[in-house]
């Protein structure tokens, strides 16, 4: 192990002091403190070193040498992320054969870890990874595990999705956004003031019919042979109030339900039924904007 950690400080300081030959001290002197470091087996004091030499002086053998490192302590995702940009970079570029060692570092690294490649449509959208904003299209190296992908655009429903990410993994995810339609936005409103228009109705009844009863029911207004005609007109309006009060406040619900939390099946949901063999024949998709069928039957 020490020969492999010799040779590798070895190979690194002659990478690096090629770098800095036309750098200042204080890149030489950190550079010099981060191969010391790494030879003694000091990881973490190595990456520290390294860290302010890249601050100093961004170039690929900087971002090779944090790679390295972060090798060696197991952080992988970082490792990953540097040894790339070492790849990348244009200053002070990797030779063909330090570029061959970065790259199979790389593929170590990427073994450990999960890529995430996400695209949206339309492009003008907003894409969330884990709470923060990401371009689109546009790759991530991540650590295995749980990741949540939120997906948002002016005039299409809003979509958030939790993937669960395996090491080596290399997943591609395009996210296409259902355009909320007129309907969508307009109905639960029209159904809304409509229920309580049919509401107020029923109300109205009630209070003719509560109305009517106490002016049968008074002694001094009519006799019972001239209040049965009347009596049973009140009743028969009370139960029509009801009923119509009933449906009403019904409706109103419904509106509102409909209203903050209605989702429309989308046309994806059909291209999934048709891929899923069992619903090939029929498919019979429930959401609270409507119900939609599509079969042969």
């Amino acid at each position: 192990m020490q020969t492999i950690v010799r040779a590798c400080s070895i190979w690194l300081c002659l990478s690096l002091l090629t770098a800095a030959s036309a750098q200042d001290a204080t890149y030489l002197e950190s550079v010099t403190h981060a191969i010391e470091a790494y030879d003694e087996g000091d990881f973490e004091s190595a990456l520290t070193y390294f860290e302010r030499a890249h601050a100093q002086s961004p170039n690929a053998q900087t971002l090779r040498g944090l790679g390295i490192v972060e090798l060696e302590l197991k952080r992988f995702r970082a490792a990953a992320e540097h040894l790339e940009q070492a790849l990348q970079i244009k200053d002070h570029p990797l030779d063909a054969s330090t570029r061959d060692e970065v790259q199979r570092a790389f593929a170590r690294a990427l073994r450990s870890v999960a890529v995430l490649e996400l695209a949206l449509e339309p492009a003008a959208g907003q894409l969330r990874l884990n709470g923060w904003p990401v371009a689109s299209p546009s790759r991530h190296i991540l650590e295995p595990g749980e990741h949540v992908v939120e997906a948002s655009a002016a005039g299409f429903d809003p979509e958030k999705k939790s993937l669960r990410l395996a090491a080596g993994e290399r997943r591609p995810l395009h996210l296409t956004l259902d355009r909320t339609t007129r309907e969508q936005r307009v109905m639960p409103r029209v159904l809304t003031i409509s229920a309580a228009g049919v509401a107020l109705v029923g109300l109205s009844l009630l209070i003719v019919s509560t109305v009517d009863k106490h002016k049968v029911e008074d002694p001094d207004t009519l006799d019972w042979k001239d209040s049965k005609g009347p009596y049973e007109r009140a009743h028969t309006l009370g139960i029509a109030g009801s009923v119509i009060g009933g449906v009403g406040v019904a409706g109103v619900l419904g509106g509102l339900a409909w209203h903050y939390f209605g989702g429309a099946p989308s046309e994806r949901h059909f291209a999934h039924a048709r891929r899923n063999r069992a619903l090939r024949r029929t498919a019979v998709l429930v959401g609270p904007h409507s119900v939609l069928v599509r079969g042969r039957f």
